[in-house]
Protein backbone atom coordinates (compact mmCIF):
# COMPACT_ATOMS: atom_id res chain seq x y z
CA UNK A 1 0.00 0.00 0.00
CA UNK A 2 2.95 2.61 0.75
CA UNK A 3 4.54 2.00 -2.47
CA UNK A 4 1.88 3.02 -4.26
CA UNK A 5 1.26 6.09 -1.99
CA UNK A 6 5.18 7.07 -3.00
CA UNK A 7 4.72 6.55 -5.96
CA UNK A 8 1.72 8.85 -6.40
CA UNK A 9 3.53 11.69 -4.44
CA UNK A 10 6.58 11.24 -6.83
CA UNK A 11 3.96 11.61 -9.90
CA UNK A 12 2.20 14.31 -8.41
CA UNK A 13 5.18 16.34 -7.46
CA UNK A 14 6.76 16.00 -11.29
CA UNK A 15 3.28 16.85 -13.06
CA UNK A 16 2.46 20.09 -10.52
CA UNK A 17 5.66 20.85 -9.30
CA UNK A 18 5.21 20.18 -5.75
CA UNK A 19 6.57 18.07 -3.01
CA UNK A 20 4.89 15.17 -1.70
CA UNK A 21 5.83 13.17 0.81
CA UNK A 22 3.50 10.17 3.06
CA UNK A 23 6.26 10.58 5.71
CA UNK A 24 6.30 14.29 5.55
CA UNK A 25 2.65 15.16 4.68
CA UNK A 26 3.27 18.25 7.31
CA UNK A 27 5.25 20.15 5.30
CA UNK A 28 4.20 19.01 1.90
CA UNK A 29 1.65 19.92 -0.35
CA UNK A 30 -0.19 16.89 -0.51
CA UNK A 31 -1.76 14.83 2.55
CA UNK A 32 -2.58 11.42 2.99
CA UNK A 33 -6.05 11.05 4.24
CA UNK A 34 -8.89 8.21 4.47
CA UNK A 35 -12.11 7.50 3.47
CA UNK A 36 -14.92 7.83 5.93
CA UNK A 37 -17.78 5.04 6.51
CA UNK A 38 -21.41 5.80 7.43
CA UNK A 39 -20.61 6.56 10.65
CA UNK A 40 -18.03 9.41 9.30
CA UNK A 41 -15.07 6.96 10.89
CA UNK A 42 -11.45 6.51 9.10
CA UNK A 43 -11.47 3.47 7.16
CA UNK A 44 -8.52 1.75 6.09
CA UNK A 45 -8.52 2.99 2.62
CA UNK A 46 -6.06 5.89 2.06
CA UNK A 47 -6.24 8.27 -0.27
CA UNK A 48 -4.09 11.71 -1.29
CA UNK A 49 -5.28 14.90 -1.30
CA UNK A 50 -4.36 18.57 -1.48
CA UNK A 51 -3.03 19.85 1.66
CA UNK A 52 -5.10 23.25 1.36
CA UNK A 53 -8.16 23.40 -1.64
CA UNK A 54 -7.20 24.87 -4.77
CA UNK A 55 -8.82 28.56 -5.03
CA UNK A 56 -10.83 29.56 -7.78
CA UNK A 57 -13.85 31.73 -8.78
CA UNK A 58 -16.77 30.57 -10.74
CA UNK A 59 -19.57 32.82 -12.44
CA UNK A 60 -23.32 31.38 -13.85
CA UNK A 61 -27.01 32.80 -14.30
CA UNK A 62 -27.04 33.53 -10.85
CA UNK A 63 -24.03 34.79 -9.56
CA UNK A 64 -20.65 36.44 -10.82
CA UNK A 65 -17.14 35.52 -9.33
CA UNK A 66 -18.18 33.81 -6.43
CA UNK A 67 -15.59 31.45 -4.78
CA UNK A 68 -15.18 28.04 -5.87
CA UNK A 69 -12.77 25.80 -4.28
CA UNK A 70 -11.10 22.23 -6.16
CA UNK A 71 -9.72 19.51 -4.27
CA UNK A 72 -7.92 16.46 -5.60
CA UNK A 73 -8.03 13.38 -4.53
CA UNK A 74 -6.32 10.59 -5.74
CA UNK A 75 -6.11 6.77 -4.63
CA UNK A 76 -5.43 3.13 -6.13
CA UNK A 77 -8.04 3.44 -8.33
CA UNK A 78 -7.74 6.80 -9.83
CA UNK A 79 -8.09 10.42 -9.47
CA UNK A 80 -11.04 12.54 -8.78
CA UNK A 81 -11.77 16.37 -8.95
CA UNK A 82 -14.38 17.40 -6.44
CA UNK A 83 -15.46 21.43 -7.02
CA UNK A 84 -16.93 23.54 -3.62
CA UNK A 85 -19.43 26.75 -4.68
CA UNK A 86 -18.79 29.58 -2.80
CA UNK A 87 -16.41 28.01 -0.96
CA UNK A 88 -18.69 25.07 0.85
CA UNK A 89 -21.18 23.66 -1.18
CA UNK A 90 -20.14 20.84 -2.95
CA UNK A 91 -21.29 20.98 -6.88
CA UNK A 92 -23.54 17.78 -7.67
CA UNK A 93 -22.12 15.46 -9.77
CA UNK A 94 -19.26 18.26 -10.12
CA UNK A 95 -16.54 15.62 -9.39
CA UNK A 96 -14.66 13.46 -12.29
CA UNK A 97 -12.59 10.21 -11.96
CA UNK A 98 -10.09 8.98 -14.19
Amino acid sequence: MKRWIAALCAALALVLGASCCAEEASSSAWVLDYYVDEFRLPTDEPYVTNAEPIIGIFSNSATTDSDLLVSILVDEDGLAIMLDEYGSSRVKNSYSSM
